[in-house]
This record gives C-alpha cells, structure tokens and sequence, in this order.
C-alpha cells in the first residue's frame, strides 16, 4: 500500500503532456517492428529488460520475441496502443479483457504513448459518452486503487479532465487510476518510479 502511495504521488506532480505521437492503430506483424512499437509505452531501460509478447484479443500472449528479466510485459493492445505491465497489471488486463473479476493484486501499467480514448462510464461502450482520451500516462490497479479511489486528491466522476489524475470507469469493478506523465521530464520521473525502492517488489 505504502509503494502505490509513493508511486501516485511521484506521478501527482507530473503535468500532462503535449505534443506527443499519439498512437496509431496498426499493429506490425514483423517482430522488429512490434518490438519498437511495443517499447514505446515505457521508459527506455523497463522495455529494453522487458518480455515483449504478441497478445491476442482476451490478452493471452501468442508469441513471445523477447524474455525479460524484470518482471515486465510489453505489447500491443488490440487497439493499437504500447503497454507495457507487471504481473498484477497484465492479470487486470486478462480480466477486464474476458469480463472477469478483477484480481486483488496491485498492478502498475505503463503507457507513454497515451491511449485513443474511451467512455469513461463503462468498460467497452461503443457510444462515445462521458468520453475521455489520455495522453502519456501510467495506470495503477487492484484492490488498493478502492481506497486510493475515495481520496479527493483524485477525480472520481466520468467525465475528467485527463489532464490531471482521474478514476476511470469510476464505481465499476474494473476503476484504476489514471496519472497523467509529462514527457518532456519522463526519463528524471521514470527514473525515480523504477527505483528499487517504490517499483513493484519481484
């Protein structure tokens, strides 16, 4: 509890970025090509010591084109956007992916490129309401993200500014937290995120 507090806090006084690429929907079928779209959800050093897997559409991974040694996954969403997670984020990523229960578990998600929005209001909506479109960003899930959720210091309503730090899907099981990162300053924070002492405990 004490690191997902130290994390969101490191990534609360991050600003939103601006002019960033943002990500396009194709995914490379050639591994060279996957592998440097797909590290470009996280900072240089995570992705390069990363497993870098093909994921197919309930998140399960297919192929894999690179083994890490850091306990992190990156790939490509079936929407086109870089990920790149621990254990816990790719074990929300599965559930939300087959309408699962969401596991307990923390999860951190790392997602640089930012994403190509949502309805916020619920998981899979195709009516473009309440909708929200982040640029670079980091996500923090599990059981945590509840209490974490209730605090004012996040905003807990569908329809946020993604240029602070926000609940998405607020009051449904599959809510996380969504920290926006700046990334003219993401290596110094990335750098400070990945620190032994507040990343995720392998």
């Amino acid at each position: 509890m004490n690191r997902l507090y130290t994390l969101a806090s490191v990534a609360f006084c991050v600003t939103a970025a601006s002019g960033y690429d943002k990500p396009t929907k194709d995914i490379p079928t050639g591994g060279p090509e996957y592998i440097a779209k797909a590290m470009m959800a996280a900072p240089q050093d995570v992705g390069k010591k990363s497993t870098i897997a093909r994921i197919n559409e309930k998140f399960e991974p297919t192929e894999v084109l690179q083994k890490g040694t850091n306990g992190f996954t990156c790939g490509i969403e079936p929407s086109g956007v870089p990920f790149c997670a621990d254990e816990g984020g790719m074990a929300w990523y599965r559930a939300i992916y087959n309408d699962a229960d969401p596991p307990a578990q923390a999860g951190f998600i790392y997602m640089l490129t930012g994403d190509q929005g949502t309805s916020n209001h619920q998981p899979g909506a195709k009516d473009h309401s309440h909708w929200v479109e982040t640029g670079p960003h980091i996500m923090i899930t599990g059981k945590a993200v509840q209490e974490m959720a209730a605090s004012a210091s996040y905003q807990n309503v569908v329809d946020a500014d993604p240029t602070q730090p926000f609940v998405m899907f607020p009051g449904n099981k599959y809510q996380h937290l969504m920290i926006p990162m700046d990334m003219s300053s993401a290596h110094s924070h990335a750098a400070a995120a990945t620190d032994t002492s507040m990343s995720p405990k392998k």
